[in-house]
């Protein structure tokens, strides 16, 4: 077993090439669609989904927490519901001053647009402490890194203010993931459960990258070597080509 300090150095180090990629894509995207209004308000229709989805569950784990859980924890992720809750309504005002209208969320929800907060579902995240640890680990620090991206190139100040705010907030998400997992990840039996849930869950969030800040269909051939070469073949069948 590792020290748990080298234990998650090593882990957020293996994240680097994911988050490589997801800043890749994040630039290309908007080098060819930021000046396409259609395109941006279908990007920022999944983006305002996601984050109340992410408010949505992670409002239901504070409400489920244990009663012995440490006070400390429970103040950060009650900190971060409320961060989503922000994020959720910036979002609807970059749609707003997008569109010029009225943010109407009947028409834009779609259970399929809940990208990386679908995560916290598919690992039953809400009874299993490992997997919402290392969401906010993993899922949230790409996050930072493709909203800071944004912030730069989305050449539109009014977006490029609110994902400035966004992305710092997203970074400190993923602190609270790491300290979680600084409890956990003290025996050698945790230490390979979450390597295992990495194993699965960075293939994952590869998807959401094609399916959120790509063509929806395949990752672009730099982007995949970069995959290929840090985490090799996908395991299991990809929903997008690659």
């Amino acid at each position: 077993m590792k020290p748990t300090k080298q234990f998650l150095d090593e882990l957020w180090e293996s994240f680097m090439p994911l988050y490589e990629v997801a800043e890749i894509q994040t630039r290309r995207f908007f080098n060819n669609h930021g000046q396409d209004k259609e395109m941006l308000r279908q990007f920022f229709n999944i983006r305002v989904c996601n984050e109340r989805w992410n408010m949505v569950e992670l409002a239901q784990k504070v409400a489920n927490l244990p009663i012995d859980t440490d006070p400390e924890v429970v103040r950060l992720l009650a900190k971060q519901v409320y961060d989503e809750a922000e994020h959720f309504r910036l979002v609807s005002e970059i749609l707003e001053h997008l569109t010029g209208e009225k943010t109407d969320m009947n028409k834009i929800y779609h259970p399929n647009q809940k990208m990386g907060a679908g995560l916290l579902g598919k690992y039953e995240a809400q009874d299993n402490p490992i997997a919402l640890s290392l969401y906010q680990f993993m899922a949230e620090g790409r996050a930072s890194h493709i909203w800071h991206t944004m912030s730069k190139v989305a050449n539109d100040e009014f977006i490029q203010t609110r994902y400035a705010r966004i992305a710092r907030d997203e970074k400190f998400h993923s602190k609270i993931g790491r300290l979680m997992l600084e409890k956990i990840c003290v025996t050698e039996e945790a230490q390979q459960q979450t390597l295992e849930m990495v194993g699965e869950m960075i293939w994952d969030l590869v998807e959401i990258s094609c399916v959120s800040l790509g063509d929806f269909k395949t990752i672009p051939d730099d982007a995949k070597q970069i995959i290929r070469d840090a985490y090799g073949e996908p395991p299991r069948q990809l929903r997008v080509e690659f």
